[in-house]
């Protein structure tokens, strides 16, 4: 069950999807607008976030932009009505669905990204692992602990250049145990 944020204007879309995604044994918050997206506090508790693009106050784009910088590991999918032809902004969400959609299509969406986030944070992990594979493993620090050997390898192999991605791959790690 993932903790889904839903952040839609149109009050009759937001129950629908909230239905939707609650019969697919979710649990659902929804937003009348992107406001939320910038409150770290709030998002930390999200495993997922729906946005729509046309919002008043802040908008859809908007909202990637804040989630991209504050839990860049948190996936996105959009839902609009709009065209949308080469926008970069929308090109860093994980998924998108022209409305109208059916039911299906955004649960199975969902339950694609939802599985596919887990897995991509653990193909960086083994990413890293392989590049690392010449470092010096007496330097990692000791742990009896098997949960955090993909977070130190992670720690311990990235280029000070990197941080943004080393952060990103923490923060992923991170909620991946704390669900366990």
């Amino acid at each position: 069950m993932a903790e889904i944020f839903l952040m839609e204007d149109s009050g009759a879309l937001r129950r629908i999807v909230t239905r939707y995604l609650r019969d697919a044994g979710h649990n659902v918050t929804g937003f009348e607008n992107g406001i939320a997206s910038s409150d770290f506090t709030l998002l930390e508790h999200a495993d997922i976030l729906i946005t729509d693009l046309s919002m008043p106050e802040v908008d859809g784009r908007q909202v990637i932009r804040n989630i991209r910088e504050i839990r860049p590991d948190l996936p996105i999918i959009v839902i609009t009505g709009e065209e949308l032809f080469d926008d970069p902004i929308v090109e860093l969400a994980d998924g998108f669905l022209q409305k109208p959609f059916d039911e299906p299509d955004l649960v199975r969406k969902v339950e694609d990204i939802l599985g596919n986030s887990n897995q991509s944070v653990l193909e960086s992990v083994n990413e890293c692992e392989s590049q690392c594979e010449n470092d010096d493993a007496d330097t990692w620090p000791s742990t009896s602990s098997n949960d955090v050997e993909p977070m130190r390898a992670a720690a311990f192999c990235t280029p000070v250049q990197e941080e943004s991605w080393l952060t990103r791959l923490k923060a992923g790690i991170a909620m991946i145990f704390s669900r366990r």
